[in-house]
């Protein structure tokens, strides 16, 4: 009986602070365009009198004064439409507060994802006609799920009853850990979580999402990390959202969820009808431009470096294309430190191989297990095919690929270099050679790469194949009757230009270094 009495108070109460927040709310409707009025004309009453002050031939005018005053009154009368505008929901003021809430507050991140929000504006303005929803949010890391959802409940703040809770990727995760976060702003939830009756919790939560006189929004973000108890939690509310009158909007990164992963059987539990899935993609080549229109930046290589992630394409914009991020790179690395042993020597492999790299070379160096490639792509870093092996995106590449040792970097080269010798392109041979600073190697595929060439052309290539492979030259002239062996357009004929660029040094005999007495070129 006692429990019953307690339960009652607390349902009453809620039932009034719903009803006077509502009269409020009406009662508000009112005066912001009164406030927001008077508001503006005072305003202009004090522009003017401080004209008058600091004017040095003052004039008064009582239509003059009267016209400052209106105007701006007016003025700030059309705020307060947007304002209440925004607050109804009528959807030109709702798009006109959006965009002036991401040019305020740089949110790059709102960029082409106007159909999700208003996506998400018809669910909570059709509540009352379809019963509540759990939507699905996913993506990969960094593509602006995150942004799409607070976006999606700042403008809806003054509308419906919002709650928060956060997953975190813990050694020992916290039971009920982001129902605890949705306990610092509702007391009725703290008693069960301090009691451990999960049922309680449940039920609870099911309360929330019930109010009737405004909708509930209960944001749960990084559901990949969710520990068993919130998965049970999602699982029981889920299967009841629909007679309530709430949102539950779920985010979680798709890479990590696969065919296994728990959240994959609760979101199987749900009835599809009350499910609505989002997934967000990579921006398009024209946002990618209007985030970068402020910068030098080439559009075309920014959006092949970040594939449209939104995050990386803020911090690329904000730090250029020459090195990799510390953002970024602290994201890439921190999916990366997950990894087995296996599964990262598959990561630093892939990471010097540029654009795609064929399955069967990974597996021909390596011999991975398919669980180390599926740890990789599970923590979104790898896409594996049939027959191809990437990274998601050429910028996590150079990130994985800026952290190696200069020994590890070039033994994995070396690696894939001798993987390839016999049926690669020369373009990756000379690469790989270069990067494994393999001259012997540099010596047999360079010259191939040059055919065709004229001597300007052979010259800047030669300049760049061998960049790695300083001091062995200099900018002096070759000793007198020597020639460098060239094939095609680049013949004997050109040789007294080529020379005056690029000339062999030896170095001293007693040199320690082990390169010192290699030929770099054939001399003769």
């Amino acid at each position: 009986m006692a429990r019953w009495w307690e339960v009652s108070v607390v349902r009453t109460t809620q039932l009034l602070h719903e009803a006077v927040v509502s009269a409020l709310d009406r009662a508000h409707s009112l005066l912001v365009p009164f406030a927001g009025f008077l508001m503006g004309a005072v305003l202009g009453v004090v522009a003017r009198i401080w004209v008058r002050f600091i004017s040095s031939h003052p004039e008064f005018s009582w239509e003059g004064n009267l016209i400052i005053a209106v105007g701006f009154g007016v003025m700030f009368l059309g705020q307060a439409g947007v304002y209440l505008g925004r607050r109804s929901g009528v959807r030109p003021f709702e798009f006109v507060a959006l965009r002036v809430l991401a040019i305020v507050t740089l949110v790059p991140m709102l960029l082409e994802r106007e159909s999700e929000l208003g996506v998400l504006d018809d669910l909570l303005a059709m509540l009352d006609t379809t019963g509540g929803k759990v939507v699905l949010i996913r993506g990969e890391a960094g593509i602006g799920k995150s942004s799409l959802v607070r976006g999606f409940i700042e403008t809806r703040g003054d509308d419906a009853h919002i709650y928060l809770g956060l997953c975190d990727d813990l050694l020992t995760p916290q039971p009920l850990g982001p129902i605890w976060d949705v306990g610092r702003d509702e007391p009725t939830v703290v008693a069960p979580l301090e009691s451990g009756d999960r049922r309680a919790v449940m039920e609870a939560l099911l309360n929330l999402l019930s109010r009737t006189l405004r909708p509930t929004i209960l944001v749960l973000e990084d559901t990949h990390w969710a520990d068993e108890a919130t998965l049970d939690v999602i699982t029981c509310v889920g299967r009841r959202i629909a007679e309530t009158n709430g949102l539950l909007l779920l985010t979680y990164r798709d890479g990590e969820v696969d065919y296994d992963h728990p959240l994959r059987k609760v979101i199987g539990a749900l009835a599809p009808q009350i499910l609505v899935r989002l997934h967000l993609g990579g921006l398009s080549a024209g946002a990618v431009a209007s985030m970068v229109n402020d910068t030098n930046l080439d559009t075309e290589e920014v959006l092949a470096l970040t594939d449209g992630n939104a995050l990386f394409v803020t911090e690329v914009a904000a730090s250029g294309v020459e090195r990799v991020p510390s953002s970024v790179q602290d994201s890439v690395l921190t999916r990366a430190a997950k990894l087995s042993p296996g599964a990262r020597q598959v990561l630093d492999l892939v990471s010097v191989i540029p654009a795609e790299a064929e399955r069967s070379l990974v597996e021909n160096i390596l011999e991975p297990t398919e669980e180390e490639m599926t740890e990789c792509v599970r923590q979104g870093l790898l896409r594996v095919e049939d027959e191809i092996v990437s990274f998601h995106h050429e910028l996590a590449r150079r990130a994985v690929e800026s952290i190696l040792s200069p020994s590890d970097s070039r033994r994995l080269n070396a690696e894939v270099l001798a993987a390839l010798r016999e049926q690669g392109s020369l373009a990756r041979l000379v690469h790989h050679a270069r990067e494994a600073n393999d001259v012997e190697a540099i010596i047999e595929f360079a010259p191939r790469r040059l055919v065709g060439r004229s001597p300007s052309g052979a010259t800047g290539r030669l300049r760049s194949i061998f960049g790695h492979s300083n001091p062995f030259w200099t900018d002096s002239p070759m000793p007198t009757g020597s020639s460098l062996l060239m094939i095609g357009r680049v013949t004997s004929s050109s040789l007294t230009t080529l020379s005056h660029h690029l000339t062999f040094r030896p170095r001293p005999s007693s040199s320690t270094d082990p390169w010192a007495t290699k030929t770099l070129w054939h001399v003769h």
